[in-house]
C-alpha cells in the first residue's frame, strides 16, 4: 500500500475513522470487525488478505513468482529486487493483483534450528512458540550468530 501511495499520491486514498469507543478496547473485537469490513469488499478491492480466499496448506517452498514480466525466483528476490516487502508481494499474489503471477511452488525440507540448547524443526516453529515476532526475526538473529 505504501508504494502505491507513494505512486498514486495521498489524493488517491482517502482515510477514516469508521468505529470509536470503549467497546472496541478488546483486540479480539476489533480483529472480527476488520474481518466483517475486510469481507465486505471484492479481494482486489483490498490490500489486506481477503478472508474468502481460501488458505493454502502450510507447506515449505519457495515460490517462483512474474511481476510485471519479470521472473523471480523467490518472493525475497522480487521484494529486495522490487523494494517492497515480502508480505504486500504475497498479498497481491493471494488476491490475484494484475501483474502478479505465481509461477511455481518449489517444495522444500525443513531445517531444524536450536536456540538456547532448545531444538525447533523450523524457523516457523519458533516464532509458533512465541520466541520471535516473525520468520524475518528468527532468520536476522540466525545469521547474526553465525557472523559472529
Amino acid at each position: 500500500m505504501q508504494k502505491d501511495y507513494n505512486k498514486f499520491s495521498k489524493n488517491s486514498f482517502s482515510f477514516h475513522v469508521i468505529l470509536c469507543g470503549s467497546e472496541w478496547a478488546c483486540k479480539e473485537t476489533r480483529l472480527e470487525k476488520e474481518t466483517e469490513v475486510i469481507s465486505s469488499y471484492l479481494p482486489e478491492q483490498v490490500y489486506n488478505n481477503h478472508p474468502s480466499l481460501e488458505k493454502q496448506v502450510t507447506v515449505n517452498y519457495r515460490i517462483i513468482v512474474e511481476i510485471n514480466g519479470q521472473i523471480y525466483q523467490s518472493v525475497a528476490e522480487a521484494a529486495k529486487t522490487l523494494k517492497m516487502t515480502e508480505n504486500s508481494i504475497r498479498v497481491r499474489l493471494k488476491n490475484n493483483h494484475p501483474d502478479y503471477r505465481i509461477i511455481h511452488r518449489v517444495a522444500q525440507g525443513y531445517t531444524p534450528v536450536i536456540i538456547d540448547g532448545v531444538e525447533f524443526n523450523s524457523v516457523k516453529a519458533v516464532v509458533e512458540a512465541e520466541l520471535a515476532a516473525n520468520r524475518l526475526v528468527v532468520i536476522r538473529r540466525l545469521n547474526s550468530t553465525l557472523e559472529k
